[in-house]
Order: structure tokens, then sequence, then C-alpha cells
């Protein structure tokens, strides 16, 4: 029924639907994405929060300790012979 009374608008009009559509799809993605992340963080055990703040507390000393995605990327390739 929905696409039946999609297909008799006038084309310009279907533009503005799907354009309509895909901002609902971002806002709704976004704020899903928003509530995930405040739900992980209400999952994560002391021990994992106090392990990432001290990686990070070692980071901020040695910024130039920092390795890049591809370098990861590339040193797991050698070191397990698997590609992310």
């Amino acid at each position: 029924m929905v696409l039946e009374r999609f297909n008799i608008l006038p084309f310009i009009i279907q533009e503005q639907v799907l354009d309509y559509m895909n901002f609902l799809s971002i806002k709704y993605a976004n704020n899903q994405q928003n509530k995930n992340i405040q739900n992980l963080e209400n999952e994560i055990s002391p021990e994992i929060k106090e392990l990432l703040k001290n990686r990070l507390e070692d980071h901020k000393k040695n910024p130039e300790n920092a390795v890049t995605w591809e370098e990861l990327e590339k040193q797991y390739e050698t070191e397990y012979g698997y590609e992310i």
C-alpha cells in the first residue's frame, strides 16, 4: 500500500520523500548509537575502566609511542598472518 501511494507521486516529490527518509534514518541511527555508547559505558567493568584509564595516561605521557591504525593492521598481519 505504501509503495503504491509512493509510486503515484510525482518524481520530484518522491525525491523529497526519500531525502526525508534518509534524514530520519541518520537521525535514528545517531540516537541509537548514542544510546549504545551510554549502555556500553554502564557495562564496562571497573577493571577495564582502570585499564583504559592507565592506557590513556600512558598515551598522554608518551604520545610518540602511539601507533596508527594502518601500522597496527600491518603488525597484526605480520604476527598472525591474518588481514583485518
